[in-house]
């Protein structure tokens, strides 16, 4: 009977610890804090601004930037983006960035979130475009824009930022941003004539394109020097654990395309999120301690097929070699005459 009963409490031990394990397993809750509802989230408008704490009890009183916490919790972390870029260091131990295209991919989506305008690559084209950095692949996803920049340099705001983000097959997500600056000068860039013009006002819905897009090639810079830093996403719910990666030139936007960006979103999209006077970027956040790396980069940052001149650079060595031999034997005869 002893035994037994050794047995019974054995058994209630062993369920106990399999459901505590499981317990422990499952991810924390994400969910928005029921004191605040959950009536979203916005960038700047008067009506969220004046909600102050008693954001999200209505529709009509959507939390802004200063209070998403209280929509998503997240938002109040540590490790939080934007962020204003200054006291850097050089980091020996960063790589430069190889883009690669097997593309031309015609399968996208256009997408109005009523927060920013989206490019998201189909399932068909998701391996079409990849970034390699510190041994590691990144699959773009999508790509979507922000005026003014998010990320500033030494206190300045740049008029645009581009944010393409990228995921690994491990589900790690990294964001490749390129500041953007006006110019009166530049012509309508060929990936933003794309999409921006393109007039559809219903949040949420999705504009099939099908025409060729090499996001590298019409947005990547041509030098590879970088900034980079662990930091989150930058709308709810803040996700953390993003690697940000943020190119230190610049890219030219027209007058004309930087004007469309932001009257698009701010006078053509129902239930539009952002500012009263368009603009669409969360506040910098605190650093909090991190540490902002730097890569001081010279090359290219786009993959090229350079078996060609790769071909005439080996012919070429080849005969300079041969050259050399053949003076090295004429001089051996010369002197042993």
């Amino acid at each position: 009977m002893r035994d037994h009963n050794i047995k019974f409490i054995f058994f209630l031990l062993s369920v106990f610890v399999n459901n505590l394990t499981l317990c422990s397993a499952l991810p924390a809750s994400n969910v928005t804090n029921p004191t605040a509802g959950n009536y979203g989230w916005v960038y700047n408008q008067n009506r969220s601004v004046s909600a102050g704490k008693n954001c999200g009890l209505s529709p009509k009183l959507p939390c802004s930037p200063k209070y998403w916490g209280s929509y998503a919790p997240t938002c109040n972390s540590q490790a939080q983006s934007p962020i204003n870029i200054q006291n850097y260091f050089i980091d020996s131990t960063l790589t430069n960035i190889e883009a690669h295209a097997d593309g031309p991919c015609y399968d996208l989506d256009l997408i109005n979130n009523a927060h920013a305008w989206e490019v998201e690559l189909s399932k068909t084209c998701l391996a079409s475009y990849y970034i390699s950095w510190q041994n590691s692949k990144y699959f773009l996803q999508q790509l979507h824009f922000h005026s003014p920049s998010e990320n500033t340099v030494e206190g300045k705001f740049y008029d645009g930022e581009m944010h393409l983000v990228h995921t690994s097959s491990t589900g790690k997500v990294l964001v490749l941003g390129v500041l953007l600056e006006e110019s009166t000068d530049s012509e309508e860039n060929p990936l933003f004539k794309l999409f921006l013009h393109r007039n559809f006002t219903q949040s949420g819905a999705a504009l099939e394109i099908e025409v060729p897009l090499d996001p590298y090639d019409a947005i990547l810079p041509g030098i590879s020097s970088y900034w980079t830093w662990w930091g989150s996403l930058t709308t709810p719910p803040c996700t953390e654990g993003v690697r940000w990666i943020l190119m230190t030139e610049t890219m030219k936007i027209s007058t004309n395309d930087l004007n469309r960006m932001r009257f698009n979103l701010e006078h053509r999209t129902v239930g539009t999120q952002v500012s009263d006077n368009g603009d669409n970027n969360r506040p910098v956040q605190d650093l909090n301690g991190r540490v902002l790396g730097f890569f001081q980069g010279e090359d290219t940052v786009y993959e090229i097929d350079i078996s060609k001149e790769s071909a005439s650079a080996q012919r070429a060595s080849f005969l300079s070699v041969s050259m050399i031999c053949i003076l090295v034997i004429f001089l051996q005869l010369f002197v042993g005459l």
